[in-house]
């Protein structure tokens, strides 16, 4: 089930290549995303047919995550359990 993303919110860091981003659904389970993750969803848009005519760093990149939350069959998490590193993880769930 694709859950609604309540707050996406950035971990700062000293390096960019370490940015992360800590991303909380409507059922407050959250998941950690990473530069490299947002590398893979930026990518994948750029693949799909409805963003030809968009430029992938045009976007932010929480309107990156949000898009792949959005469009990708059953969300972020399943975009992030099929298609991503293993830098990520969700978390708060039973």
């Amino acid at each position: 089930m694709k859950l609604k993303i309540e707050a996406i919110n950035l971990t700062p860091s000293l390096a960019r290549d370490n940015i992360s981003f800590t991303v909380v659904f409507s059922d407050l389970s959250s998941v950690n995303i990473t530069t490299a993750n947002i590398t893979e969803m930026r990518e994948w848009v750029g693949d799909c047919h409805w963003s030809d005519d968009c430029d992938t760093e045009d976007f932010s990149d929480v309107q990156i995550i949000r898009g792949v939350n959005r469009f990708f069959d059953g969300g972020l998490e399943a975009f992030l359990e099929t298609c991503s590193v293993a830098t990520a993880g969700v978390t708060g769930h039973n």
